[in-house]
């Protein structure tokens, strides 16, 4: 027993002696924090993230700014027949309403498909057009499979009352309905469920922690390089991503940023005000409330402005975000001068 609890604290300093000398290496080769962090994840892909992980990015970064944990907090509401393996429904009552839906589903779409694809051939469209909107009955067609569809998600809100259900909440209920599957298992399962993309599943079955690895960057220096446009202070951030298992996500996600708070309210303060095109050939009011007026000789529109992460002025009721350059507020060849 004796020398077992010897190897346990053997084992404990020897981690904590590679960590003090993984933590000394990024320290003395990095000469700046998006170099540090880069050579941290690096050195710590695929390994279990640890406490002593998480206290040296927060001496190095600060505390994260953001922590995403997608699995446990964005939910989910009825839009397939699978969902009926969530919580809402015993074993017994999902097995049964599930079986149902495919064994008419199964007989009733191919017989649709079928007598569209007829009625098609009858109006003498070409076959690539069979199955589309170009057929006469393809709204008829389409009311059929709704209705269908609708019967069962009717079903499904009358027992759940309308309530959302997460991703891990349908992991657990569907595991609890089959416990010979593993949690792991069950997840691919409800992935599959969700239809999922691999980018998407990866975001329900992590946790991601936003670090700011360099404050205060010009943002003409480190993302446009032009010139032309007015420079602001931008704070740059990276993803940490940790699997449910602990694994750190090796995958170095590009830098994220966002304008730095001060530099927004300077550009506020420099944008509120008139702005005109040529001779009053057209204006813009930007408001301290935070609305705006603008108008031409074809239109005018109201509605509420911003700035965005990237620096850039956001309309309501506008395709298109404005850019604020050295000679004016851009808006497409255009450029407003203030008055």
């Amino acid at each position: 027993m004796r020398n077992v609890h010897l190897k346990q604290n053997l084992l404990i300093l020897i981690k904590s002696i590679l960590f003090i000398l993984i933590s000394l290496m990024i320290l003395v080769s990095c000469d700046s924090k998006s170099d540090k962090y880069r050579e941290w994840i690096k050195l710590r892909s695929g390994t279990k993230f640890t406490s002593e992980d998480m206290s040296f990015l927060i001496n190095e970064f600060g505390e994260p700014i953001d922590t995403v944990d997608l699995g446990k907090t964005k939910s989910f509401n009825y839009y397939n027949h699978y969902f009926f393996y969530g919580p809402f429904f015993s074993k017994e009552e999902s097995v049964e309403i599930i079986n149902d839906y495919e064994t008419k589903w199964n007989k009733m779409y191919p017989e649709l498909r079928k007598w569209l694809r007829d009625t098609g051939k009858k109006q003498g469209l070409d076959p690539y057009f069979y199955l589309t909107d170009k057929n006469r009955n393809w709204k008829e067609y389409k009311r059929k499979i709704d209705d269908f569809k609708s019967k069962y998600s009717y079903k499904y809100e009358k027992k759940s009352f309308g309530k959302e259900i997460t991703f891990y909440e349908f992991v657990k209920s569907y595991n609890e309905k089959f416990p010979d599957l593993t949690l792991n298992q069950s997840q691919d399962s409800i992935i599959k469920f969700l239809g999922l993309e691999d980018y998407d599943s990866k975001q329900m079955t992590s946790i991601s922690y936003k670090f700011i690895t360099d404050k205060n960057d010009s943002y003409n220096k480190r993302i446009t390089g032009n010139d032309k446009v007015k420079d602001f202070k931008i704070d740059q951030y990276r993803d940490l991503r940790i699997y449910n298992d602990s694994t750190i996500d090796g995958f170095l996600y590009s830098n994220s940023y966002c304008i730095t708070d001060k530099s927004k309210e300077k550009r506020k303060e420099s944008i509120i005000g008139d702005w005109i095109y040529g001779d009053v050939q057209g204006a813009i009011l930007f408001m301290k409330d935070g609305t705006y007026s603008m108008s031409n000789s074809m239109s005018s529109k109201r509605g509420k402005w911003w700035i965005n992460c990237d620096g850039e002025i956001v309309l309501t009721n506008q395709g298109k975000n404005l850019r604020l350059t050295d000679d004016g507020i851009k808006i497409g060849s255009t450029i407003y001068r203030k008055r």
